[in-house]
């Protein structure tokens, strides 16, 4: 049966950011530099350099947020509006001025391991205390956690999930990761050479539309 209830078309808002670091690998602070080493790095054996760009923008302790995209579904199709902005307190300040409404669900892929706690993270950096109830979830239990992550849904309740990227080329949705750039190598860009803004909107915005064509398949959904 198609789903056709209104609250999966209208209520969830889903969203993707794009991170990078804080520092470029050569203007880290000694003590930021120290943690990371002995933290992260010193099982790797890839080049210091190499290592930090690619991984540093999965940790709020370490990078920012540069861009945010919002989608949902709606009769006209798929809507998306992205927020870019280099203060990132700004941004954060936007993204919550749209998301802050008690009846709209957040919704994204792998965004309750990343995501969400990610911006919560990087809120209370700048020193954002009121966070929407609908991203913070410090104090619920995994119960009342009322978010939809299409990672989780692939999974079924088993142990094995996926990229985005696979999930798409399994579901014959159209793949977001065929930007020229990997998003692993946008730190280094960020820092090293100027990063066209408008391409990283993009590359957001297409995570976000894919994330929702796997959503309506996933559910069967009609008439989007």
């Amino acid at each position: 049966m198609a789903c056709t209830t209104k609250l999966w078309r209208k209520n969830i808002f889903f969203f993707d950011i794009e991170t990078a670091p804080i520092y470029s690998r050569d203007k880290l602070p000694k003590i930021l530099k120290d943690i990371w080493v002995d933290r992260y790095h010193k099982d790797s054996d890839k080049p210091q350099e190499e290592f930090y760009y690619n991984k540093a923008g999965l940790y709020a302790e370490f990078s920012k947020i540069l861009c945010v995209s919002v989608g949902y579904m709606s009769d006209k199709g798929i809507s998306i509006k992205s927020i870019s902005d280099d203060d990132e307190k700004q941004l954060i300040e936007r993204f919550f001025d749209l998301i802050d409404c008690d009846s709209v669900v957040l919704g994204g892929f792998n965004i309750k391991s990343f995501d969400m706690p990610f911006v919560c993270k990087r809120s209370i950096v700048n020193w954002i205390h009121k966070i929407p109830a609908n991203i913070n979830h410090l104090w619920k239990k995994p119960r009342d956690v009322d978010s939809v992550d299409v990672m989780n849904m692939w999974k079924f309740w088993g142990m094995m999930g996926c990229s985005l990227e696979l999930l798409c080329e399994t579901l014959w949705v159209s793949n977001p990761k065929q930007w020229d750039v990997k998003w692993n190598e946008i730190a280094k860009i960020y820092h090293k050479w100027k990063l066209d803004m408008k391409e990283l909107v993009d590359y957001c915005e297409r995570d976000v539309e894919s994330t929702i064509e796997c959503f309506i398949k996933l559910n069967n959904i009609k008439n989007v």
